[in-house]
């Protein structure tokens, strides 16, 4: 666009050039204004169908809370003892439990013998050696930390499974502490010194390692339960109750139920959302007919055909619900006059305690099987879920991978050995059985990957040789092992040669293994994708794709079939997804369309101004000719005049 760079002032001919020609401008801009009038109007629309997409997309996260089935297994747990916490997953079963706890779980801690000071009197060079809770701890001493104080941050800096630190029981007695930092009878520690040339620590137990022992029940039939832990967490079924500040010998009583409050809140929020987005589309098609003005998006067809694509699925029914609910309002959810909807909580509530099932598959994504075996674990917006039996056909099941010790463990360990399991180190002492050797395996799952149990030789059953199994399922599943020790009835059975699932053999040459596989099949005769335990009907199919079902059968055949039922908050949610689309949602091409009329004006604008600034600059142009002529011309007249004078003095 040109600029004004020339200020033409008029002084020679006295002429206000700038003003005329900002005068002249001004009525040229008229045009322009005009379209800058309408570029305003169209940013207006646009700005509201951004503030409608915000609105939707608070809706669209009110509604996906709603459309999992795993919300309206919400739990809440609570204990007659403040000195106990509890918690319940989604799924825990509601009920009343009770147990008593007649003894905590506490770590193993023992004591050196008494030392005058914790610098100066030398422990000796050499090496201690610290197990607890499966791990070694080995710690080199020489001149640079052969003292009490050097070995306590020796073991310290090794940042393993054992704590040390210092005890003064009195102005010059010092004693070495060493804490397992886990509790239970199998995180016992062990501790080995070979030391020499200095005062050889020698260790005695302050605390003796212990587990938890709780009682369920009372009388000839309880179950008495111990774990190395005071969270139990497997105790009850899906609820996890911390005891460690709970005294022995102590009665809790726990009351695990749905959290009706939780779920009201979540209907709560869908309500509210929606009346939020209601709102705003109202006072868009609001015109009050006094001023003669409406809403920004008056007779917006656009909106008015999102209003009725929402307003549709608020108002459909959901076939397949049990207990006669097949509406909203069927749960005290109603539609006012105004279009918005109001929550009926005391209708809701009695609905949700007499059928908790119905009000899931109303609102949620659900879905059921004839087939304990096969079970429905979700799907996506392009799955057809209007409750349609699809047939399963499983031609393979999944596996685990698994490796067998190659031989029978037949007495406790003789001697400390050590398991090398997907390169993590466990460590076995001596005198521990099958059992110990199995759960000490087992409290290292998360970081080994695998799982431990007593089998028959073949990895079935129950006895004597220890198998391990991959936590997971599938192709990917990996098991290698390795002992420290060769072959014997008082190991592990092991062996010191490499076993994986794929070659198990192992030192014995009789271990016996199988690699993990993901299961395999079709749903509905259509092709699925098996990874793991999960069937995925493939993408593109004509009904099931996106389904996912969960076979933890361990059978191969017909196994029954499927059902998926589409409830009124995962309708919603498939409905926002596709009205916010970002690449082809009705929004979105709106707010692109007026855009482009946005820029397509501007464009008129900006030719417009450069007009009006190039007219102006040729005005300059002309006014500066204009002056220059008229002060020649007047330079002219002056010396006309200045000769004419002269010569008029001459003749005189």
């Amino acid at each position: 666009m040109l600029r004004n760079t020339t200020n033409i002032s008029g002084l020679v001919s006295g002429i206000d050039v700038e003003s005329i020609i900002a005068k002249l401008s001004e009525v040229e801009s008229r045009v322009t204004q005009s379209y800058s009038t309408q570029q305003s109007k169209l940013l207006a629309r646009q700005r509201a169908y951004q503030d409608a997409n915000t609105r939707m997309a608070a809706f669209k996260d009110a509604a996906t809370k709603l459309s999992g089935a795993s919300f309206f297994n919400i739990r809440k747990a609570t204990v007659d003892n403040t000195s106990a916490t509890v918690t319940a997953q989604g799924g825990a079963v509601p009920g009343q439990y009770g147990f008593t706890v007649n003894t905590l779980a506490q770590s193993h801690q023992v004591a050196s013998q008494s030392y005058s000071d914790l610098t100066a009197t030398s422990l000796g060079v050499g090496e201690v050696s610290i197990v607890a809770a499966g791990e070694t701890t080995t710690v080199t001493l020489d001149a640079s930390n052969n003292t009490l104080g050097g070995l306590r941050d020796s073991i310290n800096a090794a940042n393993t499974n054992v704590r040390a630190s210092i005890i003064q029981d009195s102005a010059s007695s010092y004693r070495l502490m060493l804490s397992s930092k886990e509790t239970g009878e199998s995180n016992a520690m062990t501790v080995t010194t070979s030391l020499s040339g200095g005062t050889d620590p020698s260790f005695t137990t302050l605390q003796a390692a212990q587990n938890a022992q709780v009682t369920l029940g009372s009388g000839p039939g309880a179950i008495v339960a111990t774990r190395a832990s005071n969270t139990l967490s497997d105790v009850i079924p899906g609820v996890t109750v911390n005891i460690a500040s709970v005294a022995e010998n102590t009665r809790l009583n726990i009351s695990i139920s749905q959290d009706t409050l939780a779920i009201e809140e979540g209907a709560k929020a869908f309500v509210d959302q929606y009346n939020n987005l209601e709102n705003f589309i109202t006072q868009q098609f609001k015109f009050d007919a006094e001023t003669g003005k409406g809403g920004t998006l008056l007779g917006d067809f656009t909106l008015r055909g999102i209003q009725s694509e929402v307003q549709n699925v608020i108002s459909s029914a959901v076939s397949g619900v049990s207990g006669g609910l097949s509406s909203l309002a069927d749960v005290g959810i109603s539609t006012g006059a105004d279009g918005k909807l109001s929550l009926d909580s005391a209708m809701f509530q009695a609905k949700l305690a007499a059928n908790p099932e119905g009000i899931s598959r109303l609102f949620a994504l659900t879905g059921s099987s004839t087939n304990a075996g096969v079970q429905f674990s979700g799907a996506t917006t392009d799955t057809d879920t209007g409750g349609t039996a699809y047939a399963v056909n499983i031609t393979q099941i999944a596996l685990q991978a698994r490796v067998t010790a190659g031989a029978a463990q037949a007495a406790p360990l003789t001697a400390d050995e050590t398991l090398t399991i997907n390169g993590v180190g466990i460590s076995l002492t001596a005198g521990m059985s099958r059992s110990d050797i199995v759960s000490a395996i087992n409290a290292r799952s998360s970081t080994t990957g695998t799982i431990a149990r007593a089998t028959a030789a073949d990895g079935t059953g129950t006895g004597n040789y220890i198998s391990l199994f991959s936590s997971t399922y599938g192709d990917s599943a990996s098991i290698s092992v390795v002992s420290s020790l060769s072959l014997g009835t008082d190991t592990s059975g092991f062996g010191n040669v490499t076993a994986t699932e794929d070659s198990p053999n192992g030192e014995s040459g009789s271990g016996t293994g199988n690699a993990g596989q993901s299961v395999a099949g079709t749903i509905n005769g259509e092709a699925a994708t098996g990874s793991g335990q999960t069937l995925t009907g493939n993408t593109g199919n004509a009904h099931t794709s996106g389904l996912r079902l969960r076979v933890t059968s361990g059978s191969t055949g017909a196994l029954g079939s499927v059902k998926a039922f589409s409830g009124i908050a995962h309708q919603t949610e498939r409905a926002v997804n596709q009205l916010t689309d970002t690449i082809s949602g009705p929004i979105k091409t709106e707010t692109d369309s007026l855009q482009d009329r946005i820029d397509d004006l501007q464009k008129v604008i900006d030719k417009l101004n450069d007009q009006v600034e190039r007219n102006a600059q040729s005005l300059r142009a002309r006014f500066n000719r204009m002056e220059t002529t008229i002060n020649r011309l007047q330079n002219q007249s002056q010396t006309l005049l200045s000769q004419l004078n002269k010569n008029n003095s001459s003749n005189n």
